[in-house]
This record gives C-alpha cells, structure tokens and sequence, in this order.
C-alpha cells in the first residue's frame, strides 16, 4: 500500500513540477500542451518510472565506475572512521549530476514519446526543464544527508 501512496505522489510531484516550475525553467520551451488533468497525471507516472529507471542505472554506472575511483583517490571512509566531508560533499554531488542526467533523459525522452502531452523544443530546454525536479529533489536529499551526518559519526 505505501507502494501505491509513494507512486501517487511521485505521480502528483512530477505533473505538478512540469506544470508550473518547468515552464518557468526553460523560458517556456517545455511545457504540456493544452491536454486534460489525467493526460498530466499520466506523464507524471511514466516520468515517475523512467526517471526512477534511468536513476537506477546511473547507480549501477556510479558503483562500478566511481566507487573504484574514491577508494583509489583516498575518499572512502575505512570501518573505524567517521565519513569524511570530502566523502559528503563527492557524495552530494555525484548525486546531483545522476538526479539531473536521469531527469533530463526522462523528460527528452517522454518529449518524444508523448508529443501530444508535453512539448519539449530543444535539448537544451529539457536540460533546462529537468533541474526543476532536481532542485527539488536535491534540497531534499541534502537536506536529509545534513540531518542524518550526526548518526553517522563513529562513537571515540
């Protein structure tokens, strides 16, 4: 059940986000064309879903490409030690790179495949378009990182 909550408000947050703050964005480039609520509440959920898709496979490209690469640079925390803010702020932004590739991806991506629905001119618009569900996302998970980086911290 909370499944189906998470997805309907995933669904709400992405419709409402390219609805409002996207247009804004990218100077009008994308927008939803003169379509129905329900058209919108579907774009939501398929960008909900490709997004999440294309997230999980920069994930999969972060783990065998970067991971490798923080060890080798001295970033990764050993077992004794507290994660270092090096760690935090590669960590933070990694993040938000992956965040806006894969909602870039998504939004050029349902641009195409549902031209009828949202109206994407460029790829530089999309680009454009996509920080809007980025910033958004992104305050949230640094602000979680922030509130969580004192129980992480290795009792002396």
């Amino acid at each position: 059940m909370q499944t189906v909550i998470s997805l309907f408000l995933s669904t709400c947050l992405f419709a409402a986000l390219y609805q409002f703050i996207a247009p804004k964005f990218s100077s009008g480039a994308v927008a939803f064309q003169p379509v129905s609520l329900g058209h919108k509440m579907l774009f939501g959920l398929a960008m909900s879903v490709v997004s999440k898709l294309a997230m999980f496979a920069l994930a999969i490209l972060a783990s065998v490409t970067l991971v490798p690469l923080m060890v080798l640079l001295g970033l990764a925390p050993d077992a004794t030690a507290a994660p270092s803010a090096a760690l935090a702020a590669v960590s933070i932004a990694v993040l938000l790179v992956m965040l806006q590739l894969a909602n870039w991806f998504s939004t050029m991506m349902l641009g195409r495949f549902m031209p009828n629905i949202l109206r994407v001119e460029s790829a530089s618009a999309g680009f454009k378009a996509a920080l809007a569900p980025t910033v958004v996302t992104g305050a949230f998970y640094v602000l979680v990182v922030f509130l969580l980086a004192p129980l992480m911290a290795v009792p002396q």
